[in-house]
């Protein structure tokens, strides 16, 4: 594989890769677009344990998370010949290259190459107060403000009832301390992006 590296003004990455490569590239990128299909990706930015369940739905773990917006779109300091994607997130920005993972954060270019990068996928139960998506798993409902047996607590007029939802939660790492969590609301597609994705 050959890069050709333009200085001025933009940065511009410019890809000569063998067969072995490309395919390579175009599986991850294939398993982001999959990923993409899902009616709704957030990336986690909190989570941490409470000790008021009572009045959070009888959640034991909350979490604070923000629509994440993952696109194909070029940042306006890069161009190249090649398919990318683009995964903007609170604090920084994940590229996807053929040869490695640019990351920017704080206005600074760092690197990750792909036998450092670890994903790992779990499923977990969240109490939804938003819309659900309508490719979501609803298992079960519970109420805004709940008693110990899971009865809704009468002393609250506003309390109302919450579906909870089976997502996928997407844990991308590296040794040299990315440490992202994105959530998806349909778990078959995370499944198949985190299979695609650690294929060698």
């Amino acid at each position: 594989m050959k890069i050709y590296v333009g200085t001025f003004g933009k940065v511009k990455l410019f890809y000569e890769c063998d067969e072995k490569y490309m395919q390579a590239h175009q599986r991850r990128i294939n398993a982001w677009k999959i990923l993409l299909s899902s009616k709704r990706i957030w990336q986690v930015t909190q989570k941490g344990t409470t000790l008021r369940a009572k009045t959070n739905a009888g959640a034991q773990t909350i979490v604070n998370r923000i629509a994440c917006r993952i696109n194909q779109k070029f940042p306006l300091y890069m161009r190249s010949n090649v398919e990318i994607i683009r995964v903007p997130l609170q604090k920084e920005e994940l590229i996807f290259l053929p040869d490695q993972v640019l990351i920017r954060r704080n206005n600074k270019l760092g690197s990750i190459d792909y036998d450092q990068l670890q994903i790992t996928g779990s499923s977990v139960r969240f109490v939804e107060d938003q819309a659900v998506p309508s490719d979501a798993e609803v298992t079960g409902y519970t109420w805004k403000y709940v008693n110990k047996n899971n009865t809704p607590d009468k002393r609250f007029k506003d309390n109302r009832q919450l579906p909870i939802c089976l997502y996928e939660q997407i844990h991308l790492t590296s040794p040299n301390g990315l440490n992202v969590v994105l959530q998806s609301s349909n778990q078959n597609n995370a499944t198949a992006f985190e299979i695609n994705m650690t294929k060698e």
